[in-house]
This record gives C-alpha cells, sequence and structure tokens, in this order.
C-alpha cells in the first residue's frame, strides 16, 4: 500500500487534495472520530504507524495525540472501492479521543457522543 505509485493513485499530483478518514477502535468497533488527511499526513501516518491527519480548521498537519498524550496506533489502515476514503482501525494509546472532556474533565473516548434518533 505505501508504494509510491499507490500514493500517486490516490493523491494524484495535487499536494492539497484531502481524503476522509474514518477513525475505528479495533477491539470495540467504535468509530472514534472522522478526519481528514493529505499525502504528507498519509505519508507519516505510514511511516509512524500512528495517527496523523491534516487540520482543516488550523490549515496544518497534526499528529493525534501530540499535545494530549491520546495517540493512536495504526494496526490496518482500508481504501474504500471507489479509493476516496480511508479506514484506519486502531488502538488507543491514551485514555480518549476526542477534544471534548466529560462533567468529570475526561477525554471523551469517541466524537460521537450525541445522539440524534
Amino acid at each position: 500500500m505505501n508504494s509510491p505509485k499507490m500514493i500517486h493513485e490516490i493523491f494524484g499530483d495535487d499536494p492539497d487534495k484531502l481524503i476522509p478518514v474514518i477513525i475505528q477502535d479495533r477491539f470495540t468497533k467504535d468509530v472514534l472520530f472522522l478526519g481528514y488527511t493529505n499525502r504528507e499526513a498519509f505519508e507519516k501516518s505510514i511511516c509512524l504507524r500512528e495517527v496523523v491527519l491534516y487540520s482543516r480548521g488550523r490549515e496544518k498537519i497534526w499528529h493525534k495525540g501530540s499535545t494530549s498524550g491520546d495517540f493512536l496506533h495504526i494496526h490496518e489502515a482500508w481504501i474504500n472501492c471507489e479509493r476516496n476514503c480511508f479506514l484506519y482501525i486502531v488502538d488507543k494509546l491514551g485514555g480518549g479521543v476526542c477534544h471534548i472532556k466529560d462533567n468529570s474533565g475526561k477525554t471523551m473516548p469517541t466524537c460521537f457522543f450525541q445522539r440524534l434518533f
């Protein structure tokens, strides 16, 4: 998967191309959050085997856990049939995932905690 040819097939010549990444817990199967990656972040994720994404809000690369300590080890990486979305199966190396904290100050275990219906 990490061959230069395959990476080019996915990202093309556009260094700013963003691809959504679904982050899923390997053991619980919970979807932890949805992020975005560009070519640089994807290549760093491959090298580190940790989640590195592109922050659309901050407009820069971010290594998940670099400030919180809640790193995510990539156990497996998948791409969908249309090659326009990744799925990272991860092991949590910290306490939580979301930047939102519960009433006790503990980091939420997933960003999907607000049920709509």
